[in-house]
């Protein structure tokens, strides 16, 4: 068996030595099409375990084009930007919060939590109302805060509130030329 070089000549496999160099076999795995790509663009040798896989083109491909039937509407990306971590107010709910809080200082209000209760509607559908509210009088609110409303949501509303016991309101904030304030509309 032979073992080919980079200069056109042939080495038997297993020898260590031709006349002084010293004949190393390569311990190293052979690089991927992605691995070599990255190596040539920036000259550092990645990781053999890197994750590549033989399938990319690497570094210069051309782009990969995503399916129209995978294409995002302008609703979709419209709500994928604002989209906050499970838990976290936006700044209208944060005013609506700041709201809730006065009328506790005030005594209208017992209680009020950020996304306290969570409402089973039907097999993994779920409605998580933005506030658990509960008045001074005990009875128990989940108010639903939005700065534009979707259908979706409007039905998710509906639904809880012909299945529970609860008073749903819906809180919109009103327009700040208008003195501002919050419109509030009861399911």
């Amino acid at each position: 068996m032979t073992k080919r070089t980079t200069w056109p000549m042939r080495v038997d496999a297993g020898t260590r030595k031709v006349g002084t160099a010293r004949v190393r076999d390569d311990s190293r795995p052979k690089m991927t099409a992605a691995q070599k790509a990255v190596f040539d663009a920036t000259g550092n040798r990645p990781h053999v375990d890197a994750g590549f896989d033989d399938i990319s083109d690497g570094l210069g491909a051309a782009p990969v084009l995503t399916p129209a039937y995978r294409q995002s509407d302008a609703k979709t990306r419209m709500q994928a930007l604002g989209r906050l971590k499970s838990g976290e107010m936006n700044k209208t709910e944060q005013r609506y919060a700041d709201h809730l809080e006065a009328r506790k200082q005030a005594g209208e209000i017992a209680w009020y939590r950020f996304e306290g209760i969570k409402f089973r509607l039907a097999d993994n559908t779920f409605y998580t109302p933005d506030f658990a509210v509960m008045l001074a009088s005990g009875q128990l609110e989940a108010h639903e805060v939005k700065g534009h409303w979707q259908d979706d949501a409007r039905v998710k509303v509906k639904v809880a509130a012909d299945q529970y016991p609860v008073r749903f309101i819906a809180v919109t904030a009103g327009r700040a030329k208008t003195g501002g304030g919050w419109k509030t509309e009861e399911f």
